[in-house]
């Protein structure tokens, strides 16, 4: 439910965040005409002030502001989500010192194992002060909530170095080892062994020194009881890509030797870019580790030394014996290594701890969010899966939940299972040496995807189900043909097996997936995962059942908080007879996969270049520049745009034209002919994707002539993010109004999406798109201006206001199709007339609102009425879901006969959604729709005999678009077709 500004500013006060007086004087010092109208702007406000985060504003909108207050710290912002709760980062009360906080989960602490596993966790890193080491400053409880203090440090860990900018160099490989090895010596004199060292866990701060993360989930080594107890729940780590053999075997097989392995084979990985030993599955890759031949480092390039190579090779040696012993002699043969070659760089490796508040690095380039030592652990919550014992289902690999880097392998003993990943963090490009401070390396938010898999076997009459869940927190249940999983934040979900479908249920809403065939004999693999909103079956690369289960949420976002608002209590916007997704032919049915390419008509579609149709889809070739069709369809507000296309010669660019919050702009597949080949959005603040990388990456592998591939573009209220063959390449999120489109591309139906490319032959295969949220329009079927139009007249030329005049306020502008009407409160009111007069007709149109908006249709209206509307019949639009608009009657809110006659059924048509009005005037009979439901048929006496179409204007904004009129004769037969 949305709050007014009343209500959260009481909740901000009794978050204890701001005083009552300080909330006071901020209020009062906002204009009038700037002053927010409700509790989202308010936080807009808030945050744009910098007296609230964005985290905070999310926190206390959802009614959980007493959480931002831990002891002695104000929690800021969530960096992550580690194996045992959520890390957050925070500020001493007094000391205004930045902190990371690692807090218990709260189901986790009412055991008194889990107190204690969490206690010894504590003690493992209070031992550690290193400056190799993120240190561990104070461990304390409030409010019954436990958690770590930790240090608070800008950077980015070697991984994602790697993976943005490629290989390291010989020299800056080798700083970074010793640096590693210099923490990791330390630990191991204290007693502790990491046990899961590798690229992700070793942080490059803004000065060049690294530091190792996790060093909390080491195992104490002498102490057997803890070993034993860490075993039994589940606890025992490792990643599979950097894990020694023995250490795969047993955890208690592992010990300061692991680490030395695991450090060898990353040495590898930051100077070859992979990992040392791949497998297209886990058991090739454990099996790589403990049979396959040690890889060469020279292989690599010739240029590495093979003193270097003989050090990697001892470090990684298939039996510990063979290793070095100790972490000292791995320092000192490195430190051989380091003398004969030169460095421009002073990546130093102090020998004092220092506290790491300094000025925020991030800060400086403009105010983006920083990435952390916490920031590094994942964005979603650990997986936590309790077998029943008596379930009739199998777990893989002999009890072994697994998965490669950057998850964490996790080997479960009895019935708790743990699996944790790392998260991917996305930096925008900008060069600034030394290569440490780069930018491109440094700068980036928490972007992860969901990618913990736990598996289970169902078997049944018909066949063998192989289920993997992706999501987090989850405790799952088998019985027979029936999977239940839930976790503490999500209501149970249970899948049924039958021998085609699945039949998936959450709460109120159950959906059956897309046949699939389930065999004896035979495993059928599907995937469930919760991402965002959206409940997902995958049956291999094929999405074969979604539903959005959208609750009331805010979210953060970098240009603010974004509201998503539900159906009022005791109402389903699932089963509402009004809800967008129940919409006619002319709307497509929110959640559907939608074939596009069935749709195209090469002569009405194709904008520019040579198409044509092939067996397989449809092939545009253009030697001298651009390939573009727009596809008959205007997106809903969220959607899943997905093509399928081979590249049958050599060129540029392959394209998908996308279309997101009014704006058009393009996703370029290896844009630009620059190398490593770029994949991008364009154009950002103007500018092409080689030129502002921060809707792009550079990845090694380019699209290769002949050979097929999947890309896929997901736009979200928030962001986007795409992925090629189902691999992610970028992950934005940020303010639409910054896209637009290149001159160059010549776009004739502004708003609806498409596909092309530039002087490069492709054959598009198959062009989907799945809605999400909101509904799209399909524009085949009855648009306006189509040839076969049935007498439909468009009134609304989607240019300008040809053929309508202004009345009153002048709110009005066109773009891309799209009528949008703004006037703020006490600014004055108005409407739009048609220059028309019409007596018997049918008007159809889409509209949206913003939330805590107003506007009106007017039937018959007449140019010297009031220009507020209150003259006119007017058929209503609000969003009813506003607080503000709570205690109208039922003939004032959505549908109804303003103040007059109430509609039958009542409406459900959220904000910031679009949703389509269509009227029959026949005499004085008014017939009306709303997303093709009848809500309204009965005589209006107080309708003149003839008069003007009016669109109201009222505070705050409303956008119209796809308006056409039919007339009708006095009782035609034809009325009402």
């Amino acid at each position: 439910m949305a709050l007014s500004s009343e209500q959260f500013l009481n909740q901000v006060v009794a978050s204890e965040l701001l005083a009552q007086e300080d909330v006071s004087a901020f209020i009062s010092a906002i204009p009038d005409d700037r002053r927010p109208k409700d509790g989202e702007q308010l936080a807009r406000e808030l945050v744009r002030q910098k007296k609230l985060t964005k985290y905070q504003a999310e926190q206390i909108y959802s009614g959980k502001g007493k959480t931002l207050i831990l002891g002695n710290y104000v929690v800021l912002e969530k960096l992550g989500q580690g194996g045992m709760g959520v890390v957050l980062k925070a500020e001493h009360k007094r000391l205004k010192r930045l902190v990371a906080l690692k807090v218990m989960s709260s189901n986790l602490v009412k055991t008194p194992d889990a107190l204690k596993r969490f206690h010894r966790e504590v003690e493992a890193a209070a031992k550690l002060r290193h400056s190799n080491v993120v240190a561990t400053d104070d461990a304390d409880e409030a409010k019954g909530t436990h958690f770590l203090v930790m240090e608070y440090v800008e950077g980015s860990d070697l991984s994602v170095l790697v993976k943005k900018n490629g290989p390291l160099s010989v020299s800056q490989t080798v700083q970074c080892v010793l640096q590693a090895a210099r923490g990791l010596e330390y630990a191991h004199k204290q007693g502790v062994v990491h046990r899961d060292i590798k690229p992700a866990n070793l942080l490059l701060d803004t000065s060049g020194t690294v530091k190792i993360l996790d060093m909390g989930l080491a195992r104490i080594e002498g102490d057997t009881g803890s070993q034993g107890e860490l075993t039994s729940t589940g606890a025992v780590m490792g990643t599979v890509d950097y894990m020694a053999p023995e250490q795969a075997l047993s955890t208690k097989h592992a010990d300061a030797r692991s680490d030395i392995y695991s450090l060898g084979i990353s040495l590898w990985y930051l100077l070859a870019g992979r990992c040392a030993y791949e497998g297209d599955s886990l058991m090739a890759k454990l099996l790589a580790h403990r049979d396959a031949p040690i890889p060469s480092l020279c292989s690599l390039d010739n240029e590495i030394p093979e003193t270097l190579d003989q050090v990697f090779r001892k470090m990684v040696a298939k039996q510990s014996k063979d290793r070095y012993q100790t972490m000292t002699e791995v320092i000192r043969e490195l430190e051989s290594c380091q003398n004969g070659s030169t460095s421009a760089l002073d990546v130093a490796a102090p020998n004092n701890y220092e506290d790491p508040s300094l000025q925020s690095f991030l800060s400086q380039l403009g105010g983006k969010q920083s990435t952390s030592a916490a920031a590094k652990k994942s964005t979603e919550p650990a997986t936590r899966v309790k077998i029943n014992p008596a379930a009739e289902a199998t777990m893989l690999n002999g009890n072994i939940g697994v998965d490669t880097d950057p998850q964490t392998l996790v080997t479960a003993r009895k019935q708790e299972r743990q699996t944790r990943r790392g998260s991917r963090p996305s930096e925008p490009q900008a060069a600034s040496p030394p290569w440490y401070r780069d930018k491109r390396i440094l700068l980036g938010g928490a972007a992860a995807l969901i990618l913990v898999a736990v598996v289970i076997l169902m078997r049944t009459p018909h066949g063998t189900l192989r289920v993997e869940i992706l999501d987090p927190a989850v405790e799952m249940k088998v019985k027979g043909s029936e999977l239940t999983f839930q976790s503490t934040d999500i209501e149970p979900v249970s899948l049924v097996a039958g021998d085609k479908k699945l039949i998936v249920t959450r709460g109120d809403l159950s959906f059956e997936t897309e046949t699939f065939a389930l065999k004896k004999g035979e495993e059928t693999r599907v995937k469930v995962e919760l991402l965002g909103d959206q409940l997902i079956v995958n049956e291999g690369a094929n999405k074969i059942g979604q539903q959005s289960i959208t609750g009331n949420t805010l979210n953060a976002s970098t240009t603010g908080v974004e509201m998503k608002t539900q159906a009022p209590s005791g109402v389903s916007a699932e089963s509402h007879p009004l809800n967008p997704a129940k919409m006619s032919q002319a709307v497509a049915e929110a959640g559907n996969a939608i074939d596009l390419l069935a749709l195209v008509d090469l002569q009405r579609d194709a904008s520019v270049g040579e198409w044509t149709k092939v067996a397989d889809g449809i092939a545009c070739e253009n030697p001298a520049g651009a390939n573009v069709l727009q596809l008959p369809y205007e997106p809903a507000d969220e959607y899943d745009f997905e093509v399928e296309f081979t590249a049958t010669g050599s060129g540029l660019n392959i394209n998908q034209y996308v279309s997101a919050r009014g704006k058009m702009f393009a996703w370029k597949l290896n844009s630009h002919n620059v190398n490593p080949p770029l994949y991008g959005f364009e154009l950002l603040d103007g500018k092409f994707a080689k030129d502002n990388k921060e809707a792009a990456v550079q990845i090694p592998e380019s699209i290769v002539v002949g050979q097929r591939y999947r890309s896929t573009v997901e736009v979200r209220r928030g962001g986007l993010r795409t992925l090629l063959d189902g691999k992610e390449l970028v992950k934005w999120s940020g303010d639409f109004s910054r896209f637009s489109t290149e001159t160059v591309t010549p776009m004739k139906h502004p708003g609806r999406i498409g596909i092309g490319s530039w002087r490069r032959p492709v054959i598009f295969h198959s062009v989907n798109v799945r809605e999400v949220s909101g509904n799209g329009r399909n524009m085949t079927i009855a648009s306006p201006g189509s040839g076969d139009n049935g007498g439909w007249q468009t009134l609304f030329n989607g240019k300008d206001l040809s053929g309508w005049k202004v009345l009153g306020v002048d709110g009005w502008t066109v773009e891309n199709g799209v009528l949008t009407g703004k006037t703020m409160q006490g600014k004055g009111t108005g409407w739009l007339m048609s220059e028309k007069e019409f007596e018997n007709y049918e008007l159809e149109l889409e509209y949206k609102l913003s939330p805590g908006s107003n506007s009106g249709l007017f039937p018959r209206a007449f140019p010297d009425g009031n220009v507020s509307g209150k003259d006119f019949v007017e058929v209503q639009l609000l969003d009813d879901q506003s607080p503000e608009f709570a205690s109208l009657p039922a003939a004032n809110r959505t549908g109804g006969i303003f103040g007059k006659v109430a509609p039958n059924p009542a409406s459900v048509v959220p904000a910031n959604q679009w949703h389509r009005v269509r009227f029959k005037l026949q005499e004085k009979t008014l017939e009306l729709s709303i997303n093709d439901v009848v809500v309204i048929k009965q005589p209006i006496t107080d309708l003149p005999a003839a008069g003007h179409i009016g669109l109201q204007l009222y505070p705050t904004q409303v956008e119209f678009r796809n308006i056409r009129v039919r007339e009708n004769a006095p009782n035609s037969k034809n009325a009402g077709r």
